[in-house]
């Protein structure tokens, strides 16, 4: 499970057997893509009243697995 807070992408939980994912690791790219591009493309899927981040931010979050499954 990840978290975006403060422009980085962190690990939350690790659900898997892999030691290497620690709790509050920043991850940097996904699949050969860069954080930033993924966050901006989940962004452009959640809709908003002006330029309110925060609430994309916390949509994002909460459904992080299944935004990045659809993209």
């Amino acid at each position: 499970m990840a978290y975006f807070v403060q422009n980085r992408l962190r690990v939350l939980q690790n659900k898997t057997q892999d030691s290497t994912l620690a709790v509050g690791s920043e991850i940097v790219q996904i699949d050969h893509r860069p954080v930033a591009q993924i966050m901006q493309a989940m962004r452009d899927l959640v809709p908003s009243d002006g330029y309110n981040q925060t609430f994309k931010n916390s949509v994002i979050n909460s459904n992080f697995g299944s935004f990045y499954r659809y993209l």
